[in-house]
């Protein structure tokens, strides 16, 4: 009941099946043994991608943690570029920095030198006020002083006259009881 196909060509005296009889004998050609390498490379690939599933699953306490924080170091690590590139992007210039002055020196008058030290610098980074703008402000402040002094002088003599309003009717009080 073999059908067999014998060829006497080039086959070099190999017997060819159909694929069916093959198939029924269990004989293999040469393209179902690469099908069947390729199976196995396949059961192979699942095998090794179930046991890395599997190893996954099983690290220890210690393993998770210190997986964790990697995790985290890598997190905080992105968060960090991301606040350093907006910095840069909001970054004032050197010149700029430089005409800042610290907290402590609120309140300080400055030498003729350190005014001229910071003209220089304020030109130099293209933020040149004129001059007498400056002497404008100078003078803005001299009257506010001025009118602040003036005022509270106003406000002794409102007092000063009140006061003597009231040492005036104590007295025309006194007289009228005598």
């Amino acid at each position: 009941k073999k059908k067999s196909k014998k060829s006497s060509s080039d086959d070099g005296g190999k017997v060819q099946l159909s694929a069916e009889l093959q198939r029924q004998l269990g004989v293999e050609s040469v393209d179902s043994e690469e099908a069947r390498r390729a199976q196995k490379a396949q059961r192979a690939k699942k095998k090794a991608a179930a046991e890395k599933a599997e190893k996954k699953k099983k690290l220890s306490a210690k393993q998770r943690k210190r997986l964790a924080k990697i995790r985290e170091r890598k997190a905080k690590d992105e968060r960090r570029k991301a606040i350093l590139a907006k910095l840069a992007q909001n970054q004032t210039n050197q010149k700029t920095l430089e005409l800042l002055r610290g907290s402590g020196r609120v309140g300080q008058k400055d030498t003729l030198k350190q005014r001229l030290k910071r003209e220089f610098k304020k030109r130099k980074a293209g933020l040149v006020v004129d001059e007498d703008g400056e002497r404008r402000s100078e003078l803005m402040q001299r009257k506010q002083r001025a009118s602040l002094e003036d005022i509270q002088e106003e406000e002794e003599e409102v007092e000063e006259e009140e006061e003597a309003q009231e040492q005036e009717e104590q007295e025309e009080e006194e007289q009228e009881e005598q």
